[in-house]
């Protein structure tokens, strides 16, 4: 029994070894892009986006990883016009989308950012202000979206792979609205703005270290030949004893 946990030991242990030494190979390159170039507080909007092309003179590509963080900014006010004492919530929130060169989504993200409290009836001024109402300014708020490989064969190597530039395409939605309460009674002002980080990188196997490989036996070779040592090692051994 002690000998065949030896023997998974040894086993295990060789895979670690050899998945390590097969990222050891890997090198990346990360390209970080942001937008919109100005802010835009417009309802809805659209700014392009350029990262360079995977130069194939640094080797051979093996996946794309697409990483977002989202921002949204700016001010809201509320005024309640209600004759009782209301909490009143708001949400200040942006859609963010990454679409690729093809116009499909790549990943998306919403920041969003809540404010509220309780006020009075209303004070017979709608000047968000007062008894019953409240402005908020410099608020912000920001989210990671969730991250994308796509690997060598998901992508199209004409735009992906070269010397030019590939076109993204980065779009805001305005989602600002009033949370609490959900009856009528309350006036509500938003003035949001959208961003967002956008981080390309690149996985690629180095062109030092693709020229030498041939010279390197087949890890799927040389994996069943180092297994079947230490597997056949052991059993020999015992069969000897036997």
């Amino acid at each position: 029994m002690a000998r065949k946990s030896a023997i998974l030991v040894y086993i295990i242990a060789l895979l670690l070894l050899l998945v390590f030494a097969t990222f050891a190979t890997a090198a990346t390159l990360t390209h970080a892009l942001s937008g919109p170039s100005q802010p835009n507080s417009a309802r809805r909007w659209f700014e392009n986006l350029t990262v360079p092309q995977f130069n194939p003179a640094l080797g051979t590509l093996n996946s794309i990883t697409f990483e977002m963080i989202g921002y949204v900014h700016g001010n809201a006010a509320f005024e309640s016009i209600r004759r009782y004492p209301t909490y009143v919530l708001l949400g200040l929130s942006e859609r963010l989308v990454l679409f690729g060169p093809d116009s499909a989504i790549i990943t998306l993200v919403t920041p969003t950012v809540t404010v509220g409290e309780r006020v009075r009836g209303y004070d017979g001024s709608t000047d968000f202000a007062g008894q019953s109402g409240r402005t908020y300014t410099g608020l912000f708020g920001s989210a990671t979206a969730p991250s994308v490989v796509l690997d060598a064969s998901q992508v199209n190597p004409t735009v992906w792979v070269g010397t030019g530039n590939v076109s993204l395409k980065l779009g805001g939605n305005a989602l600002s609205s009033k949370i609490a309460p959900r009856e009528s009674g309350v006036f509500v002002d938003f003035e949001t703005f959208g961003s967002a980080d956008v981080f390309v990188t690149y996985s690629y196997v180095p062109t030092t270290v693709r020229d030498e490989r041939p010279a390197i036996p087949e890890m799927g070779s040389l994996s069943l030949a180092v297994i079947g040592a230490l597997i056949g090692t052991p059993l020999l051994r015992l069969r000897r004893r036997i």
